[in-house]
């Protein structure tokens, strides 16, 4: 199990700038594309690197833009394009490009004027790279005859090709070091003159948003089908490319049918226009040039067939990628990152999640963005200070959580009883409940909950369909016995320490059972002590959703059934430092 611990300053700062750059790509993308500003993908991309060469200058840490870079890219997932595959790879590029030349020239007006311009360029090869994936190496051969058409009616004869490739590039590394300078100077104006802000962006406080397990998967094994999507369309290209044309036009035509009905919103990305015009573009130029400088005809049927061939190999690709942009937002694919040594990155995401909505609403709309863009970076630097704050008060929400961890029938309430009468005896106020199961046979029957305040026991749930009970698992729960239990935990002494048997997959995936009651001690008392009861095979699954750290979850003994070790008791009560 990956050790969970609490995020370094690092992490939070990394935090802070990946959920302000999400927003900022959100609110300058929307701007761009209302406008209809050409090459906006490198526009957006020199906001970007104007953004964080400015954070750059007031947060120094080394590998502080990478992490950021790779939070704002797994946001990206939440996006409603049907394609986020592009923008991912995009957003990961820039922010390490921009940490590779810090990282080499050092942290001075240089390193960033050639991280900028570095960052921004490889815009350009990303398309050149999709195009080529998307089209084959059939769009140079066409693209050269097309060429040298365009010179011939233009009679610009004295303009060689690679000075027009190296122009272009000069122009995307121009505006990538001219939007780093700006960031640089924007950076270093506000240390000069820090702006104070009045109101401090607010997190949300619904723990229903948060990143973790927010869904059922549809599909339980996303990574085998990411790969089979991947080698099927190796396939299809393969067969397209090598001459097997008919095979590839049934492989091919199988996959897409198979795309379209488990995928069916892949489906909007072939509605658009612009993508038939670009297609009917491609067949035109090919049917017309593919011969044209070596026989000077003005079309070719094998012209026409290698167009038709282009787009038909195109639509394999983007439906594919398409297919795996959906597999990407997969519960369980985010899962992984709390399972598999990520767990920074993993509660990164679930900040910076939380302040998205606030930043998103605090910046100002896509179509004012013009009139309002002269303060917006100094604003922007002013609220991620305050964010910092939040998130370093979030960063410790869980140093008052202590768990008692055991396995099935293993004795972990007799454990909890016994700390309670530990408690009581030191005169110290407990609230809260305990789970006390009831047998028939060998298997548990029915559970009371005993509210500790005042002894009294109510029948919780039984092995049993009983009319308008909710059923969970093998048991039926009485709703008002639920809302009871999330009432008193609502209303609890924030001096008192509070427990709660027992918390499990109940909260965990279906957000119910005493998550109402938990998500409001969390949120509304945070100093205040909890003791949660859960079942050793439900730890991941809790660190995932809480991530309480390691040294706060406390495995009791194997032999607690009958009789709680006192030595492991007290060493519990010492670990919750009740000095």
């Amino acid at each position: 199990m990956t050790k969970q611990k609490k995020l370094s300053t690092l992490w939070l700062k990394a935090a802070v700038i990946g959920s302000i750059w999400a927003a900022f790509e959100i609110i300058v993308g929307s701007f761009l594309h209302n406008m209809r500003v050409p090459f906006s993908g490198t526009f957006l991309a020199a906001a970007s690197i104007f953004l964080l060469v400015s954070f750059m200058q007031i947060w120094k840490e080394p590998g502080i833009i990478l992490r950021a870079g790779i939070i704002c890219a797994l946001m990206k997932s939440i996006s409603p394009s049907a394609v986020i595959l592009g923008p991912m790879i995009g957003i990961f590029l820039e922010a390490f490009l921009l940490e590779a030349s810090r990282f080499l020239l050092g942290r001075h007006l240089m390193a960033y004027v050639v991280g900028g311009a570095l960052a921004v360029s490889s815009t350009l090869f990303q398309k050149l790279g999709m195009l080529l994936v998307t089209y084959g190496f059939d769009l140079v051969a066409i693209a050269k005859p097309f060429y040298y058409y365009l010179v011939k009616i233009t009679k610009l004869n004295s303009v060689p090709p690679k000075y027009l490739v190296i122009g272009i590039l000069v122009f995307y590394l121009l505006i990538g070091a001219a939007a780093a300078i700006l960031g640089y100077l924007a950076g270093k104006n506000y240390l000069l003159r820090p702006k104070e802000v009045k109101d401090s962006l607010r997190l949300a406080a619904k723990d229903k948003q948060r990143f973790a397990m927010d869904d059922e998967p549809d599909n339980r094994y996303p990574i085998l089908t990411i790969l089979m999507i991947l080698g099927s369309m190796i396939g299809s290209m393969w067969l397209i490319n090598f001459q097997f044309l008919p095979q590839g036009i049934i492989f091919g035509g199988l996959f897409i049918g198979l795309i379209l009905y488990k995928y069916r919103h892949a489906l909007g990305r072939l509605k658009k226009a612009s993508l038939w015009l670009q297609f009917f573009v491609i067949t035109i130029v090919a049917a017309i040039f593919w011969e044209w400088t070596k026989t000077g005809n003005y079309f070719s049927v094998e012209g026409l067939m290698i167009g038709l061939k282009m787009n038909y190999r195109a639509i394999i690709v983007i439906l594919g990628f398409t297919a795996i942009s959906v597999e990407l937002r997969n519960p369980l694919i985010k899962a992984l990152l709390s399972r598999k040594g990520y767990s920074s990155l993993y509660q990164s995401l679930n900040l910076s999640f939380s302040a998205l909505p606030a930043i998103v609403s605090a910046l100002p709309s896509g179509k004012n963005l013009y009139q309002h863009n002269k303060g917006m970076i100094p604003n922007l630097l002013a609220q991620a200070e305050g964010l910092l704050i939040q998130f370093e008060q979030k960063n410790k929400q869980f140093d008052h959580v202590y768990v008692i961890s055991g396995g099935v029938h293993k004795g972990k309430t007799t454990f909890a009883e016994a700390v309670v009468q530990k408690l009581r005896q030191k005169n110290i106020p407990v609230e809260g409940f305990l789970a006390h199961g009831t047998f028939a046979g060998d298997r548990r029957y029915s559970f009371h909950i005993e509210n500790l305040k005042d002894r009294q026991r109510h029948l919780l749930c039984i092995r049993q369909t009983r009319e308008d009970w909710d059923w969970f698992g093998s048991f039926s729960f009485d709703p008002k016995v639920l809302q009871l239990g999330n009432d008193l935990l609502k209303n609890v002494n924030p001096d008192s320490i509070v427990i709660i048997d027992e918390v499990g997959n109940f909260e965990f995936k279906q957000k119910q059972g005493w998550f109402e009651g938990l998500s409001h001690l969390l949120n509304h008392h945070p100093e205040t002590k909890q003791i949660w009861v859960v079942r050793r095979d439900f730890i991941p699954n809790l660190q995932a959703l809480f991530p309480i750290p390691d040294e706060h979850i406390f495995p009791i003994p194997e032999d607690t059934l009958d009789q709680p070790d006192g030595a492991a008791v007290d060493a519990f009560l010492d670990s919750l430092d009740l000095t």
